[in-house]
């Protein structure tokens, strides 16, 4: 026969004997609080439950709703929690309390889960707050009011078909950074937190400076202007690209729910939805061992498939959005839609065009309507591919049991290096084109919006065309469809420069 320390027999002396019933499964369930009513709970329920999980044998507590203020809901015996919840909770009246100690094959296995050892035992006092659609019992007594208890290191659910629950006094109720149960690297890896932040503003800064040595490297060399018009567009789409990583990731992983958000922001505490729950989105799919992708997994896969596959299905999105919206009285003159192109020739009155905002604007709208076509591509693949997410808790299981190197790698490192190759591939795309039959095109559709340009300006004005303007209109004419369509009249070649080597 096992001693109880001496402090359990205190317990003893003031707690109720517990009922008790231990299932085939090793499920162990001790009713500390019967309730009777005419509609207990049933498998399809939605439920919400108080409870206090601690781990088995010791007195670490890893979470408790109690800390929260509001109950956790969820619907019973369809995969959202853990299976010993899903069993456990069974038949169960509002008001009930149980103690579920559950053996590690219907908790996370063998695997070391945040603050949980590998193949703990896990024990959870729970009192049953709601049913949905059914009324509380007349008879139904106050909740208990929740007292810092764990569950008696004396008692082994391992060792007896039924067994005593015992209520013990507990000094530490709390571990301190104990986040409760979940996958590796759950509560470490929080994509929104100061540290995340500045890593991630690292990161933008770094990727920034990849396209100024870029344009150091050019020969010819971009103006500064239209170099600046470039860049812009792929910092700004970035930076909206990772808005939509880290909600996919939060949303894929469970980390976000619109329901539980609203609950969080009145109730500060640690969440347990993340690490109990399963969601039914197609994304993080329960496995019967209770763990879920957590969202730096997601983050990297997300990131990965942009900087690879994402390219050409951002080249292919492009080039549908350029055609869509050349037929429509934006692309009024169609070269202002023409990526890299912010100004007409220069003509005589206007020998010096500026680039033009409002060109690089239209831009900008068929850039990021591009960027958002790619990632609901990206968002497809997860869809049909749920065991894509598993993936990335595999590439990231050398940084777990630490947060910062987890971030860092995730958030910094692995970004730096894809972002750097999909800033300098993308900018060779979306740059003015240099090949002899773009640039022919090109020119050419210049040329006609600055005719355009000026006939508008003449019809305004009541000028009639001269003369001599007819012959440089002719003159240019000419130049585009001669032997060297790369020269135009009172504009560089493509192999002079201007102002010391930059075009």
């Amino acid at each position: 026969m096992r001693l109880f320390p001496s402090y359990s027999l205190l317990a003893i002396l003031s707690a109720p004997l517990l009922h008790a019933e231990k299932l085939a499964s090793g499920l162990e369930i001790d009713v500390t609080d019967r309730i009777t009513c005419s509609r207990p709970t049933v498998l399809g329920d939605q439920i919400e439950v108080h409870y206090r999980g601690t781990i088995w044998g010791t007195k670490v507590q890893f979470d408790s709703s109690y800390e929260r203020g509001t109950p956790f809901g969820f619907r019973l015996g369809q995969g959202q929690v853990i299976q010993g919840w899903d069993e456990g909770l069974v038949g169960m009246c509002i008001g009930e309390g149980r103690r579920l100690t559950i053996p590690p094959s219907m908790a996370y296995g063998d695997r070391a889960v945040g603050a949980i050892p590998g193949g703990s035992t896990l024990v959870f006092d729970t009192v049953l707050v709601s049913i949905d659609g059914v009324e509380p019992p007349q008879s139904e007594s106050p909740s208990p009011t929740p007292t810092s208890t764990d569950p008696a290191t004396s008692i082994s659910p391992d060792t007896a078909s039924t067994t005593t629950g015992i209520a013990i006094p507990s000094s530490d109720a709390s571990l301190p950074g104990s986040h409760g149960p979940g996958r590796p690297g759950d509560h470490e890896c929080d994509l929104l937190g100061d540290f995340s932040l500045l890593v991630q503003s690292s990161l933008g800064l770094l990727a920034l400076t990849s396209l100024v040595y870029k344009r150091w490297r050019e020969t010819p060399r971009r103006p500064l202007k239209i170099w600046a018009f470039d860049a812009s567009k792929q910092v700004v789409g970035s930076m909206m690209l990772h808005v939509l990583n880290v909600l996919m990731s939060m949303l894929s992983s469970g980390k976000f729910d619109i329901k539980d958000a609203a609950t969080a922001a009145a109730t500060p505490g640690p969440d347990i939805t993340p690490r109990l729950m399963r969601r039914d989105d197609g994304f993080a799919q329960y496995d019967g061992s209770g763990d879920a992708p957590n969202p730096c997994s997601y983050y990297l896969l997300n990131l990965g498939i942009d900087t690879t596959i994402g390219i050409p299905i951002l080249l292919l999105w492009l080039k549908v959005f350029h055609y869509a919206f050349s037929l429509t009285p934006l692309a009024r003159p169609l070269i202002s839609i023409e990526s890299g192109v912010y100004s007409p020739l220069p003509n005589r009155s206007n020998p010096n065009p500026q680039p033009r905002t409002t060109w690089w604007l239209k831009q900008c709208l068929i850039y990021f309507l591009g960027l958002l076509g790619m990632k609901l591509c990206v968002l497809g693949i997860f869809l049909l591919c749920p065991w894509i997410a598993w993936v990335g808790d595999w590439a990231l299981r050398w940084t777990e049991g630490s947060a910062a190197l987890q971030i860092t790698f995730v958030m910094l490192i692995f970004p730096t290096v894809m972002n750097v190759m999909q800033y300098w591939i993308i900018d060779s795309f979306i740059k003015e084109r240099k090949d002899p039959g773009a640039r022919s095109s090109a020119e050419a559709e210049r040329a006609e919006a600055a005719r355009a340009e000026q006939a508008h300006d003449r019809d305004e004005m009541g000028i009639q065309m001269t003369e001599e303007d007819e012959d440089d209109a002719n003159e240019n004419e000419r130049l585009l469809k001669g032997a060297d369509p790369t020269h135009i009249s009172g504009r560089p070649s493509a192999g002079s420069s201007v102002g010391g080597g930059s075009k």
